[in-house]
Order: structure tokens, then C-alpha cells, then sequence
């Protein structure tokens, strides 16, 4: 994947993480903009005479949107590289939200258009270049797949508390209809600063998720060599209610590896399967019954704020 990663130079996306207690240093440093972070995966648009000739992954696979490919998106038939975040749509069920097949792109930069390379330009520069090319999908009612993605230059706090306040039906927005804050500095160029295309000037903000889970045992290892552990829960099965692999984060040094301990997982949020996105193992949950693990603990774990 990392060698995939390297191929596309593409790619840019945040390296570190930041708490919601920096939002208020960072706003007030006047250095950042904030930038929702949807729900969805990044993807380079190609537009080639106007058209969606093309969208690709970080790491160069094609992605699937049906109705995109295709889309014209500028009346002046230019060419150029756009970057965003795919989404699907997420459709009221009688019991529950499901995700559509109908997906949009959420562009937050660009890289070429018209026959020039923008990646140079400061931060600002591209923004409005970027809504320069948007305005004309827009004006033409071309299509409304494709959109600017949201950004404010202040209130970065207040923004994100917007965002995790729960929903009517009790369910937090943040990690559904967006993960949270992408903060970017002021003035940088679209350049990445290594070979996995992480730059230190973007910075993610996004609430945390904590999930107790039962060791199920050794799962091989890492790219690296770093030992990882299978990890599951409760859940009810034809046969049975039974322990269901879920994930198997790296296991931390030091930590003693017995099947059937309970061990707590921080990451962001969770996905239907009860597996944590990007977790990490924090300790032991001696304190905690394995059969107390379940999917249906994990599936409702609230975010933390962080």
C-alpha cells in the first residue's frame, strides 16, 4: 500500500492529530482555516473537455460513482486534476440510516486546470481558483454531485460543536455525515513533505471512540514485523451467540497477550462490523467481564469529544 502510495504523488493529507482543546489556539493564531472532514475516502477527479473522465484513490485504484463518470462539469470544456472526498448519501431506513448508492464529491483543492500546475500556489490562491472552476458547474446548473466543501476561517471551535451535537433521533452527526475539522495553514502550497504524502501543516480534528473488546489471540504481523492481535465481540450468530473477529490492531510492547482478556481500543469512529477506525489498544480492562463485550456495546460507544 505504501509503495501503491508512492507511485500517485498525488496525494496530500493530514499527518498529525489535534484535541478539540487546540481549536481555540489555532483560531486564534490566525494561521488556519477549517475544512469539514465528510464521511467519505479521498479521490482525484480527472476532467478531460469538460467531462469526469476519470476518479482514482489515494493509492491509484479506480472508484466507483455511479452517474459521475461522465458528469460535465465545465460548459468551457478544460481540462485539469481535482481533488475531494467521495461520499455516499446516507437514506433514511424504516429502522435506520443505510448508505445510497449515490455518491458526491466534496472538492477541497486543486491541482492543474486549463493547462497550468497550481500546486505552488498558497493555500488561498488555490481555494479561489478552485471556486472559480465550481461557480462554472454551478451557474450552469451542470450537476449537483459535485460540490466546495465547506470552510471558515474562524470559529473553529464552535464549528466543530456544531458538528458532534446529536441529531433529533438521538444519533451524534459527526461520523455519519462528517468525521470533523481538516485545519490547514495559511499560505502553504498542495505539496507533500513525504513519501507517504502526510504534511505537517494540515491537522485533523475529529471526536475519539473508546471499545471494549475480547482477545481472541495472535493475528500475524504488521507490514513491519510488529505482532498484531485478533480481536472480537459478542455477537448473535445462526449458531449461536458466539466471539466474531472484528479487527486486529498492532499489539503495544510491554502488554501481556492472554486469550480472553478484555482490552480497551481508542480510535475514531466505528464502523457497523463494531471494528474502531485507525484504533490503537490502551490497556487492559481487568476490571471488565469478556461477555460484557458486545457488538451492540460497541456499535452505540460515544465519542469522546477528543
Amino acid at each position: 500500500m505504501a509503495a501503491a502510495r508512492k507511485r500517485i504523488g498525488h496525494y496530500v493529507g493530514p499527518r498529525d492529530r489535534v484535541s478539540r482543546e487546540d481549536l481555540p489556539r489555532l483560531d486564534a493564531s490566525g494561521d488556519w482555516v477549517a475544512e469539514v472532514k465528510h464521511d467519505g475516502v479521498w479521490c482525484l477527479l480527472e476532467v478531460a473537455s469538460g467531462r469526469v473522465v476519470g476518479l482514482s484513490s489515494r493509492v491509484g485504484l479506480p472508484l466507483a460513482a455511479p452517474g459521475l463518470l461522465g458528469e460535465v462539469i465545465d460548459p468551457l470544456k478544460r481540462d485539469g486534476l481535482l481533488v475531494g472526498e467521495l461520499v455516499a448519501d446516507f437514506v433514511q431506513g424504516e429502522t435506520c440510516e443505510f448508505r445510497s448508492g449515490t455518491r458526491r464529491l466534496h472538492l477541497f483543492d486543486v491541482i492543474s486546470w486549463n493547462g497550468y500546475d497550481l500546486r505552488d500556489l498558497p493555500l488561498g490562491d488555490r481555494r479561489e481558483a478552485l471556486e472559480r472552476v465550481a461557480w462554472a458547474f454551478y451557474v450552469n446548473a451542470a450537476t449537483d454531485r459535485i460540490r466546495l466543501v465547506e470552510r471558515r476561517s474562524s470559529g473553529f471551535l464552535d464549528w466543530y460543536d456544531e458538528l458532534v451535537t446529536r441529531a433529533g433521533d438521538g444519533s451524534r452527526l459527526i461520523g455519519r455525515r462528517a468525521e470533523g475539522l481538516v485545519l490547514k495553514r495559511r499560505g502553504t502550497p498542495y505539496r507533500a513533505t513525504c513519501a507517504d504524502g502526510k504534511v505537517d501543516f494540515w491537522l485533523r480534528c475529529k471526536p475519539l471512540s473508546t471499545v471494549d473488546y475480547v482477545v481472541i489471540g495472535p493475528d500475524g504481523c504488521a507490514e513491519k514485523g510488529t505482532p498484531k492481535v485478533a480481536l472480537g465481540l459478542w455477537k448473535e450468530t445462526r449458531d449461536g451467540l458466539r466471539v466474531v473477529k472484528c479487527m486486529s490492531p498492532v499489539w503495544p510492547d510491554g502488554m501481556d497477550l492472554r486469550p480472553g482478556m478484555v482490552v480497551e481500543v481508542e480510535g475514531a469512529e466505528v464502523f457497523p462490523s463494531g471494528a474502531v477506525r485507525h484504533g490503537h489498544v490502551k490497556r487492559v480492562r481487568e476490571d471488565k467481564r469478556s461477555e460484557g463485550c458486545t457488538h451492540a456495546a460497541a456499535v452505540s460507544a460515544e465519542g469522546t469529544g477528543g
